[in-house]
């Protein structure tokens, strides 16, 4: 059994570790509650922007766009979204994992495969793998990502589609659902694809649009910003999940790390009532010695 001191060093540790999970704990439920805010609007906004879509294609079902082309299949770019830190619980693992196996599948079908990440727990786990292409990173992003952070990361995706070096772009992120709950999603971002048929007739039922100049024009206006507003979206859920998953690793940590202290002061105090019952034993050993 650890000796007494041991033992209070040891509560003194955890306590102090304790004060660090715990506020740990508060800033990301402050963190995650901008972030689930900033994700709704942005859920909104997306989908407002995809009935204007869906109103473009109804009115000119011919007009196309470098976007929405189709190509056979070689290469693919993953962009892999985590964070930049850790102390998230399985956040940043899952995406990599999932990445991964995409990675694998693709390989199997015949498909060059690029990487582009978004994190620095994601550039650090493909930096290592010789075999992946990693063609940029993007790290130190703000928690509050803005539109303004999202702009070069869009530029690189839509650039390197639009010159055919890639035929498909396929984003890995947590998508979060509720503070418990995140999933791992591998939407496809390019090409863009055509509006769902409820968006269609959604569209086809509201009021008629006239559009100026042209159907092409609004085309060539909206996908590339549909583009910057998907990832933008991607990016809000992404963090999210990661300023959510850090709050419950967080409060797992503090009670655990609650119960470790119960756990100690329990031990300590049995120690501390061993020690002073052998002292008693041998107060009355010597008392019955000098009586004899």
């Amino acid at each position: 059994m650890a000796s007494l001191a041991n033992l209070k060093r040891r509560i003194r540790s955890v306590n102090n570790t304790l004060k660090t999970t715990s506020a740990m704990q508060m800033i990301s439920s402050v963190k995650m509650r901008r972030a689930v805010e900033a994700t709704t609007k942005s859920r909104a906004f997306v989908a407002a922007a995809e009935d204007v879509l869906a109103r473009v294609v109804a009115v000119r079902s011919e007009a196309t766009h470098p976007l929405a082309t189709r190509r056979p299949v070689k290469k693919v770019l993953l962009v892999v979204v985590t964070s930049d830190k850790g102390l998230a619980g399985s956040y940043n693992s899952d995406v990599v994992r999932h990445a991964t196996r995409l990675v694998t599948h693709e390989r199997q079908a015949g498909h060059a495969v690029s990487v582009l990440t978004v994190g620095r727990k994601a550039r650090d786990f493909f930096a290592r793998i010789t075999d992946v292409t990693l063609v940029a990173s993007f790290n130190q992003l703000s928690d509050a990502v803005t539109f303004r952070e999202v702009a070069p990361i869009a530029e690189a995706v839509i650039a390197g589609y639009g010159a055919a070096e890639y035929d498909s772009v396929q984003v890995v992120y947590k998508r979060f659902i509720s503070t418990l709950h995140q999933e791992v999603d591998e939407p496809v971002l390019l090409p863009v694809t055509a509006p769902t048929a409820a968006a269609t007739e959604r569209s086809a039922a509201g009021p008629y649009y006239t559009f100026e100049p042209d159907a092409e024009a609004v085309l060539a206006a909206v996908l590339p910003y549909l583009t910057r507003m998907r990832l933008y979206q991607v990016l809000l859920e992404s963090r999210a999940s990661e300023h959510a998953a850090r709050m419950v690793a967080m409060k797992s940590a503090t009670d655990a790390g609650s119960d470790l202290v119960s756990d100690l002061v329990f031990t300590a105090n049995a120690v501390r009532q061993e020690k002073i019952t052998a002292e008693i034993a041998e107060i009355a050993a010597g008392a019955a010695a000098l009586k004899q």
